[in-house]
């Protein structure tokens, strides 16, 4: 397996140049009885001692008018330690890489260097190429040529190559581990691997953790989790913080149910949680009873019975709903003069509406605070103002605010009465529950918005909202099909959300955000230490920050009190972050302009 990548400090001064081709080329040190370089190898160059070589690099820059800005440029080839490439091996790979790709136009010192437990070929390139006076491209599609080219020349010598499906496929991976990923280092990646192999391969509890003791690891496989750790690294992982990178298969749970584990703590909570299901269901029952206790009761305390068969006659009763309010509200209203604010007709309870832009009239058999007192779950429906007439002739306890304007109302009743307003009325009951759901849903949002302002979201399927239900959450939900739910809650919930849902998040999210950006800040000062390069600092915005994270660049990043991000780089990179910074504006800009045109389009219109 060799990895690739361009030297991210360039060379842009003749003493740099010289300095960096006698640093490969030169055995100035010796470890374990090795030189530091093993062979060097030119192309398209004569000269042999680096003031001459550089002199060559600059004779072709000055032929072309191009020696200014960048003057050369370094790449390094490095190859597995697991691999066990010969110094001959590698220096060959190296020359065939010169040969097949874009590089055989340039002028390049190669070395192979042996120094270290990587074997690595070490490039220094001239920017100005002798054969056409083109410019080296050091880009990310240059690196991704050159890296496909290298892999081809590992499976032709039988060395093993990056699987960058596994880094791809997962997008959650933070850019860490992406970059040792990329370098073949990352034993999260050889992990997942390995943890595919052994559900292959391994059909109990028992071979499973063999199978990971034999390959290197450290397992504890208990009722509550599985951690695993890889000999000689610090920390190790636990199979759901793994799953949450690189997906649900391998999740405590899935590894369980592979291998046909019976996991005695999950069934205890799966009982508590049937108890506590039972539990709701009985006091739902309970409430349904007591609920046809007291409509009984409330009938014959008021003695509520409809007499009057003109009230209901073809002359009131009519199918289209404005006609039938006009009629209602006339014969109601005018049949007394005397009373104007509140009237009673046949123990129906009509009461004015002050508001008389929406002419809004409440009508009910059941005042609408005594109602919502009494037991049972309340909903609303919206109903023609002839369906609420054959309503209150059958009976059924309700309160609607009708408007005049269009004959519609909004009538409160209760949960357990939908089958009997439905059977009264001659619908359907699923559409008319149906409809009481989303009423009820549209209501509650606004209340939480009302309390709340801004909601939070989360996609959950129908085993975690009812979950959240039974612990009593303030949630409105929205079935999006596959048993998925849209869940909006307030967001002072939701930390109490999360721990209802994922009880260990916080210990699962240890190593967050700020300890990866810690390390990598970390990492940016040491390089700045060893090379001399300045470290600088920017606060973007998070639409920026996203931006700069889809890019390959390194840098660390904080968060601040006010919502901005600050950005910490190698100076050697700012043209670039500054580049994307910049592009980015162009593209709120242009979007600006044009929104300012079309606007001042639809005015001349």
């Amino acid at each position: 397996m060799a990895y690739i990548k361009t030297v991210t400090q360039t060379i842009k001064n003749e003493s740099y140049v010289i300095q960096s081709i006698s640093y490969i080329s030169s055995p100035v040190s010796k470890i374990n009885n090795n030189e530091k370089c093993y062979k060097v190898s030119y192309n398209l160059c004569v000269s042999d001692t680096p003031s001459a070589l550089a002199n060559e690099f600059r004779n072709t820059r000055i032929a072309f008018n191009k020696n200014d800005k960048i003057l050369s440029h370094q790449l390094v080839q490095s190859f597995s330690k697991n691999d066990n490439v010969t110094p001959e091996l590698a220096h060959k790979i190296g020359l065939e890489l010169i040969e097949k790709s874009i590089l055989k136009n340039f002028q390049i010192v190669m070395s192979t260097h042996i120094d270290t437990e990587c074997v690595h070929n070490q490039f220094i390139i001239n920017s100005v190429s002798p054969i056409n006076g083109k410019k080296f491209q050091d880009n990310k599609n240059t690196i991704r040529l050159l890296r496909k080219l290298s892999d081809e020349l590992c499976y032709k010598y039988n060395l093993s190559v990056i699987d960058d499906s596994y880094i791809s496929k997962y997008s959650p991976l933070d850019q860490a581990t992406k970059q040792t990923a990329y370098k073949g280092k990352s034993w999260k990646i050889q992990l997942v691997k390995d943890i595919d192999n052994a559900l292959e391969n391994c059909k109990s509890k028992d071979e499973f953790t063999e199978f990971f003791k034999s390959h290197n690891y450290e397992i504890r496989y208990t009722d509550n989790n599985i951690t695993f750790k890889k000999n000689g690294e610090k920390k190790g992982i636990r199979a759901d913080t793994l799953a949450k990178q690189f997906g649900q298969k391998y999740s405590k749970k899935s590894i369980d149910k592979k291998l046909n584990v019976k996991n005695t703590v999950q069934s205890n909570k799966a009982e508590t949680k049937r108890t506590a299901q039972q539990t709701v269901r009985y006091f739902n029952a309970l409430s349904l009873e007591e609920w046809k206790t007291f409509k009984k009761q409330y009938k014959v305390k008021n003695n509520f019975k409809i007499k009057n068969n003109y009230f209901f006659s073809s002359v009131i009763f009519s199918k289209n709903p404005f006609i039938f309010t006009l009629r209602l509200l006339r014969y109601l209203f005018f049949k007394n003069a005397r009373v104007s604010k509140l009237r009673t007709y046949e123990k129906y309870i009509i009461t004015k509406h002050n508001n008389q832009k929406t002419l809004t009239k409440i009508i009910g058999n059941i005042s609408y605070r005594a109602l919502l007192n009494a037991p049972s779950e309340n909903c609303e429906i919206k109903l023609y103002s002839y369906q609420i007439a054959k309503l209150l002739n059958d009976n059924i306890l309700l309160s609607a605010k009708i408007n005049v304007e269009i004959g519609t109302g909004i009538v409160t009743v209760k949960k357990a009465d939908l089958k009997e307003i439905a059977k009264s009325l001659n619908i359907n009951y699923e559409q008319l529950s149906s409809q009481a759901d989303n009423i009820g849903t549209r209501k509650k949002q606004h209340q939480l918005k009302r309390r709340n302002g801004k909601l939070s979201y989360l996609i959950l399927n129908a085993e975690q909202v009812s979950q959240l239900k039974l612990h009593c959450i303030d949630i409105v939900c929205y079935d999006k099909g596959e048993d998925k739910f849209n869940v909006a809650f307030s967001p002072f919930d939701k930390e109490k959300v999360l721990n209802c849902l994922y009880p260990n998040h916080k210990q699962d999210n240890a190593d967050s955000f700020y300890i990866r950006n810690a390390k990598l800040n970390k990492e940016i000062k040491k390089k700045a230490k060893e090379t001399g390069e300045k470290i600088c600092y920017k606060i973007v915005l998070s639409n920026q920050y996203k931006a700069l994270k889809e890019t390959a660049l390194e840098f660390a990043v904080f968060r601040q009190k006010d919502g901005k991000y600050n950005v910490v780089f190698l100076e050697s990179n700012k043209s670039k972050i500054e580049k994307v910074l910049r592009g980015l504006t162009n593209v709120e800009n242009t979007k600006i302009d044009t929104s300012l045109h079309q606007s001042k389009n639809n005015q001349k219109i």
